[in-house]
């Protein structure tokens, strides 16, 4: 082998390694907003890691490292108005949305709050996915905030503080419907003509809303993401089964353009067209590849 093609693909080696980490989660198109797996390696003091964009959270005095369904995760106690936000972003203001998260209770809290952005006494709520201990479920809760329009999609399994649960909200913005999955089956919907959602000035949070009553939540939550569209059923089921959702794109495409016909000549030139990636999210080969299919 001559040392042209020798170095050859020693640079296709390492363009690939860097283009084929590049991940685009959200460049204004459909896919993953944020994705904070709170795992042991994405935290950092009290910064809970976004890998799909900017928007970190700050946790407030929640315990990390806890086992979880996917790696580790947080546990939050309400006895201690444990919490986890980000500020305000416009991102999680849209139209068709999908928000999902697993969640263990240690205790049933009374519209305790899993993922939300809600301000309820503030007059800045817009969406939630919270528990209610009077009928031991979970909901969806969608608001137009100026009208105080709702609408609540309730699930039908009852909550048990030996196991975990995955639940998915849907909005669906042209039909003004809201939709539970628990454990990737659908178990309810609601409907509310002429709801449209709207940005208000809430921050994200895990475990509370933005108010003061936060309603705190109590248990542990692992992988909670938020999508810009609805995801389908099929979607559902693979980001509850493998923790992956979104898969898109190919590998970079890398093109020897000289010499030709394996000349010996010591000048070449290549060329490589990279791919950019929706936000991917994937346990194989490892939790933490974004860009292996």
């Amino acid at each position: 082998m001559n040392k042209v093609l020798l170095f050859f693909l020693f640079f296709v080696m390492v363009i690939s390694a860097v283009y084929a980490g590049d991940i685009q989660c959200w460049d204004g198109s459909q896919g993953a907003v944020s994705w904070w797996t709170l795992d042991t390696s994405d935290y950092s003091g009290s910064t809970i890691k976004d890998l799909c964009n900017n928007h970190n959270m700050t946790n407030h005095t929640a315990d990390s490292d806890i086992s979880a369904v996917f790696n580790q995760g947080y546990d939050f106690e309400e006895s201690e108005s444990d919490y986890a936000d980000s500020p305000d972003h416009s991102d999680f203001s849209v139209g068709d949305m999908s928000y999902c998260a697993w969640y263990k209770p240690e205790q049933v809290s009374f519209y305790g709050q899993i993922f939300t952005k809600m301000d309820w006494n503030g007059n800045d709520a817009e969406w939630s996915l919270y528990t209610n201990a009077a009928s031991n479920v979970a909901s969806c809760f969608i608001v137009e905030e100026s009208t105080a329009t709702t609408v609540y999609a309730h699930s039908t399994t009852t909550l048990d503080t030996s196991k975990w649960f995955h639940y998915c909200c849907l909005w669906f913005q042209s039909n003004n419907t809201a939709q539970i999955f628990v454990n990737a089956t659908y178990e309810g919907n609601g409907q509310t003509a002429g709801l449209v959602t709207e940005d208000t000035a809430s921050d994200i949070r895990i475990g509370a809303r933005d108010d003061a009553t936060p309603s705190y939540i109590d248990g542990i939550i692992d992988e909670v993401v938020f999508f810009n569209y609805t995801l389908t059923q099929a979607e559902i089921t693979e980001l509850f089964e493998n923790n992956r959702v979104g898969v898109s794109g190919t590998s970079p495409t890398i093109t020897l353009d000289s010499p030709a016909n394996n000349d010996h000549d010591n000048n070449f030139t290549a060329s490589y067209t990279p791919t950019w990636y929706t936000c991917l999210l994937y346990t194989s080969p490892s939790p933490r590849d974004l860009s292996t299919s």
